[in-house]
């Protein structure tokens, strides 16, 4: 490479073909993103040499020294005391030909600019206001209107362009921005709509809950005081009959034995019946805050399972709409059909293998 740049300064002859292959060989790279370092000084003064001896050469040199940062490599400590030093370029003309020829690389790239022109500052300065996806949109539009005119393409042209897209542009972030602050509100309103459905639901629940709590172990407690006075009668009865019996024995009635041995059998197995059934009912009353606990878990499942069942709907609907079945899509909504139906299975067997509970029956059943 410093060979090559040695040619470009020794041979007056071939300066056009070698300024090309410099142009070609070295100033593309300005942005690789590699910096040049003290042993490129050689190359960078090389550079430097053959873009005074071009004038068309400057701003792509320029381009490149600001990118590459090799005036650092020539000892100055900006790249505008560079500018100063070595082309006499006060600091906006020197930024304005550096950006120049970044933006006749972006139009060339583009093929809305020959290789061989060379854009204007003032044009260029222009466009610089714009992005690099901007740029040939803004100047397609100044080449449009330079048609309407009759009139060849001018700076004015492209300043009106520029203006043009720069309004175009921020209309359209207007509406952008617009459009996501309706969004935020009604995400917001939707929201606000979704918590007070939601504090409404748990209020009645725990409304519901907290009554059906209260009278079952309202009932609870009656069914454990009657058992309660049966089980006190029987042991009355019971020791009743005892007395009865010794009597009995004593008068040695053999027959009256056998008959209050019997009334005796019975009511010993009715007392320890009633209490078998009265240390159930105490923990049928001991269950009944898990009872109730339940009963919140699955109201709060069942709401959420009929939200995502709404949202599955309507991402479905999008898809149903189309009529059509991509063959890319083809197992993957098979999966989705399965694990829905697998899904299906398992609440039909959760249904169907567990009881519901009922505080009703179990009332009912220490009665």
């Amino acid at each position: 490479m410093n060979n090559e740049l040695s040619v470009i300064e020794s041979q007056g002859g071939i300066v056009s073909m070698a300024i090309d292959s410099l142009t070609t060989q070295v100033l593309q790279n300005a942005d690789d993103g590699v910096e040049l370092c003290v042993l490129d000084i050689e190359l960078v003064e090389s550079v430097v040499k053959a873009s005074k001896s071009a004038q068309g050469f400057q701003r792509a040199t320029l381009y490149w020294i600001r990118q590459k940062k090799g005036y650092l490599i020539l000892g100055y400590e900006s790249f505008e005391a560079f500018g100063l030093k070595e082309f006499g370029l006060e600091k906006s003309t020197l930024h304005s030909m550096a950006n120049a020829h970044h933006i006749q690389t972006v139009l060339e790239k583009s093929n809305m600019l020959d290789l061989d022109k060379e854009l204007p500052i003032r044009s260029a300065n222009q466009l610089n206001k714009l992005s690099d996806a901007e740029i040939p949109e803004a100047f397609q539009l100044a080449t449009d209107k330079a048609n309407e005119d009759s009139k060849k393409l001018s700076a004015k042209h492209v300043e009106e362009a520029v203006k043009e897209l720069q309004a175009k542009n921020k209309s359209l972030q207007q509406q952008l921005d617009d459009t996501e602050i309706m969004y935020n509100e009604s995400s917001r309103q939707r929201d606000q709509l979704r918590d007070n459905r939601d504090r409404i639901i748990n209020e009645q629940v725990e409304e519901r809950i907290s009554g059906e709590r209260a009278k079952l172990i309202l009932e609870n407690q009656d069914a454990i005081a009657q058992a309660k006075r049966e089980a006190e009668n029987a042991q009355g009865e019971l020791e009743r009959l005892k007395k009865d019996q010794a009597k009995a024995i004593k008068d040695e009635v053999f027959s009256e034995i056998q008959k209050r041995k019997t009334e005796i059998d019975q009511l010993e197995y009715r007392c320890e019946s009633l209490k078998k059934q009265t240390a159930e009912l105490k923990t049928v009353r001991d269950s009944l805050d898990v009872e109730v606990g339940a009963l919140a878990v699955h109201k709060e499942s069942i709401k959420n399972a009929k939200e995502y069942l709404t949202f599955l709907s309507s991402s479905f609907a999008d898809a149903f709409d189309t009529k059509t079945l991509p063959p890319e899509t083809l197992n993957d909504w098979r999966a989705v059909k399965d694990a829905l139906l697998m899904l299906q299975i398992e609440l039909h067997d959760f249904i169907n293998q567990n009881s519901a509970i009922d505080g009703a029956v179990v009332v009912g059943g220490a009665l």
